[in-house]
């Protein structure tokens, strides 16, 4: 992460943006927010908001995206089939 969850919260503090009204805004929980500001998870979609409210680059607040995986395999449930 090139900001610290520090940074990006004093940084949307001081542009007057709450962790709470971004989840409002963007219909998640503040506690996805707050994974996200920590980098406990991460939502591109979060992650690109927060850079356009503080009108910044991702690139300048975020890391690369990590690639998605490998695709899940799905094993059938022998009672569901």
């Amino acid at each position: 992460m090139k900001k610290t969850p520090k940074e990006l919260k004093n940084a949307l503090a001081i542009a007057g943006f709450t962790q709470a009204a971004i989840a409002r805004e963007l219909g998640c929980s503040p506690i996805m927010i707050n994974n996200v500001i920590h980098g406990l998870s991460s939502s591109l979609r979060i992650q690109k908001y927060i850079a356009i409210l503080l009108g910044s680059k991702f690139e300048d607040l975020w890391d690369e995206p990590k690639s998605p995986g490998r695709p899940r395999t799905i094993i059938p449930h022998p009672h569901l089939e």
